[in-house]
């Protein structure tokens, strides 16, 4: 076989080799999705154990991508992004946990759970009211996009073994704080087993007077048991029981009467309360003015006492004997004097009332014919004829 020969068939089995190798890829690794469209997702976590460039990305336990990049922020928090599958979407209310592949070779994976309203609202709940709105819960079951950026939908898992050996620094004090419970536990014991000891004689009595409270007892529920089993006293504390609802309908009739009549109390409250409230009204101007009330009383008193001494000094006058009122009732000569007068002026009064009658008549006439003054100024008449002569 010559060179070339033996080139040609070493070729043809590279190139099968290569061509098995690319089928089985397909078959079994991850060629398969090579032809599969994927978005990718960044999402933050507070830390990210573990984690590094083709990181397996689950959902449910099922293989659903990849990491691509893991960013380290200079807030120390860390942003990593992810290739996942297209035809598997994932809704916004599954955030991703970073949790631990292996206990012994410490890989850790990502995969989407589901989460409760607790962390939802730490996204979802714009309005900052502490509940999702029918808006807001309609926004979790959107879909992760390609592109997007989470800053709030990553967490970490406790790693079992970290858990253990926080749980490894806590039992040492928690062993002796148990070692401690026993101790006082049995200083308890101890100081009841003295008290038993030194009160022995005084539980003794106890027990005994507890047996003795016990036979009274007998005693007295055969006493009861006598004084019920007794026919007519069961017939009555029937009857009786028969009238307790009766009694129960009265009291609450009762009961009612004593409402009405308490809401009768609380109305005439109320109305004296108003009255109250008017009286108040009444007597506030009165206390803002008091001092002008009381200076204007103290005034009128005043004017009183001034006219009660002037009557005083009036009826003082009025009873003295030189009085003109006193003379006037007690001299006789003067009373004489007086009605003596008012004679005259009666005389006189009668007297006069012809003249007063001429002199009407008179007024009348020249009243109603000024011509008659005339005449009797031109009539030779003698005087003292009068106005009577030329009357017709």
């Amino acid at each position: 076989m010559n060179e070339r020969a033996l080139q040609f068939r070493i070729g043809v089995v590279v190139v099968a080799a290569v061509i098995i190798a690319i089928i089985v890829l397909m078959l079994f690794g991850e060629g398969k999705s090579l032809f599969r469209r994927h978005i990718r997702v960044t999402i933050r976590f507070p830390e990210a154990p573990g984690v590094m460039v083709d990181t397996p990305v689950r959902k449910s336990g099922v293989l659903i991508g990849r990491v691509t990049n893991v960013d380290l922020l200079d807030t120390g928090e860390i942003d990593v992004t992810m290739q996942l599958e297209a035809d598997k979407p994932i809704q916004v209310r599954e955030f991703c946990r970073i949790g631990t592949g292996s206990l012994v070779t410490g890989d850790a994976v990502l995969e989407f759970v589901p989460v409760g309203d607790e962390q939802l609202l730490t996204v979802f709940d714009e309005d900052r009211d502490g509940f999702l709105s029918e808006s807001e819960r309609l926004a979790t079951t959107e879909f992760y996009s390609d592109g997007s950026i989470w800053t709030k939908n990553g967490f970490v898992q406790v790693d079992p073994l970290e858990a253990f050996a926080e749980l490894a620094r806590e039992m040492p004090p928690a062993i002796k704080a148990v070692e401690q419970a026993g101790y006082e536990i049995a200083q308890i014991a101890n100081r009841l087993n003295r008290a038993v000891i030194n009160n022995e004689g005084d539980l003794k009595n106890i027990i005994k007077k507890a047996s003795q409270s016990l036979d009274q007892f007998h005693t007295t529920m055969e006493t009861i048991n006598v004084v019920v089993g007794d026919p007519e006293i069961r017939d009555g504390l029937k009857n009786a029981l028969r009238g307790v609802p009766t009694l129960f309908n009265e009291a609450e009739k009762t009961l009612v009467q004593v409402q009405e009549t308490m809401g009768t109390f609380q109305s005439v409250g109320e109305r004296a309360d108003r009255n109250l409230a008017n009286i108040e009204g009444i007597t506030q101007p009165l206390a803002e003015r008091g001092d002008d009330l009381v200076d204007s009383i103290e005034s009128t008193l005043n004017n009183v006492n001034s006219l009660v001494a002037e009557l005083d000094a009036f009826s003082q006058k009025l009873n003295s004997q030189d009085g003109t009122l006193n003379r006037l009732m007690t001299d006789e000569e003067l009373y004489d004097t007086v009605l003596q007068t008012t004679k005259n002026v009666e005389t006189l009064t009668r007297r006069l009332e012809p003249i007063l009658n001429d002199v009407r008549v008179a007024a009348d006439k020249v009243a109603r014919d000024p011509s008659v003054v005339i005449r009797g100024a031109v009539s030779r008449k003698p005087a003292g004829a009068g106005l009577k002569t030329g009357i017709r």
